[in-house]
């Protein structure tokens, strides 16, 4: 904590400065670090929104092509339950979504 009022100290004593460029290259070195994790983990959500987009986005392709098809999907059983797992699945792995976030430095 003392470390991010080292800068306003140095404003008063210039015998400080010495200390102050180690505490700025240490937290630039931490930014940098956070803007690689957040491209890193970028990716597999952008992947991950796209398998839901096309899990989601055939349901109405498969009522344009096929119509039978659709029909069996959404009127029996067997069906349902794969309508009813697919949403679970995207669900339990929405939720999964706040282990994927970028380590916060706190101050």
């Amino acid at each position: 904590m003392q470390e991010f009022g080292i800068d306003i100290q140095c404003q008063d004593d210039r015998t400080l400065n010495d200390t102050l460029l180690p505490v700025v290259t240490k937290l630039t070195d931490v930014r940098i670090v956070n803007n690689e994790l957040k491209t890193m983990l970028y990716e597999p959500r952008k992947e991950y929104f796209m398998m839901v987009a096309l899990v989601i986005g055939n349901i109405p392709l498969l009522y344009m092509l096929n119509k039978s098809w659709y029909s069996t999907l959404m009127d029996t059983i067997p069906g349902k339950i794969v309508l009813a797992l697919s949403g679970m699945v995207i669900l339990v792995t929405a939720m999964m979504m706040k282990y994927t976030r970028p380590i916060e430095y706190k101050r």
